[in-house]
């Protein structure tokens, strides 16, 4: 039976770590919906390359228009970049490199370079300034097109720029989807589930590997 939700915190979540629930929204985790994580990459003011575990975006459009959609902090380095950079790339990461992807997020001074420094390696684009990361078997050029606020006040901000290049490595250039899969390793973010009936919190979340496939149609 469905239950109708208030969009209300119930009374009694408690955060698992500071701010949970500040930078997430509680129905994050009662819809419990993995998302597509990737790297998006830019440059920073001192041309240093930056590297942002990202898992809140999507790829959209149509026939010469595919575009990339991003929501980014606007307390970090990725919002600073796009803005004065106006380009990035979408690089999308294999399960196997799942720590160099969450060593991106220690190693993120001013003066590092967020790839190299995560034992990544750095690969020049084809047309953006961007740098793209080697290992990921799929990278996507990205030119600004528009940006606006989430929402008055919210600490997000939404990019969306149009794909100008891809570059993408022959190991998943086949048809059938599910060896696809397999060979792409794709990681999802899963937020920690929540029973908004009650406000019990499940302390698990974090990284799954997506390789699932139910072909309907057979």
């Amino acid at each position: 039976m469905k239950r109708e939700l208030s969009l209300e915190k119930p009374e009694g979540l408690k955060d698992l770590f500071p701010g949970q629930f500040t930078v997430f929204s509680w129905l994050d985790s009662a819809v419990t919906a993995p998302t597509l994580i990737t790297l998006i990459t830019t440059r920073k003011a001192n041309s240093k390359p930056n590297a942002c575990l990202h898992a809140w975006g999507m790829l959209v459009g149509g026939h010469g228009n595919y575009s990339s959609l991003i929501a980014v902090a606007k307390r970090g380095h990725t919002y600073a970049n796009i803005l004065r950079e106006r380009q990035w790339c979408v690089c999308i990461p294999p399960w196997r490199l799942r720590q160099q992807c969450f060593a991106t997020i220690q190693r993120n001074g001013e003066e590092n370079d967020e790839i190299t420094d995560a034992g990544l390696t750095v690969e020049k684009a084809a047309v953006v300034n961007a740098p793209r990361i080697a290992e990921c078997p799929i990278c996507l050029e990205c030119q600004y097109s528009w940006d606006r606020e989430l929402a008055m006040g919210d600490g997000n901000h939404i990019f969306v720029g149009k794909v100008v290049h891809a570059a993408m490595d022959e190991s998943v250039m086949i048809t059938d989807i599910a060896p696809k899969l397999e060979r792409m390793e794709l990681m999802c973010s899963v937020p920690c589930a929540l029973d908004p009936r009650t406000g019990e919190l499940s302390t698990n979340m974090g990284f799954a590997k997506f390789t699932l496939w139910d072909d309907r149609r057979r």
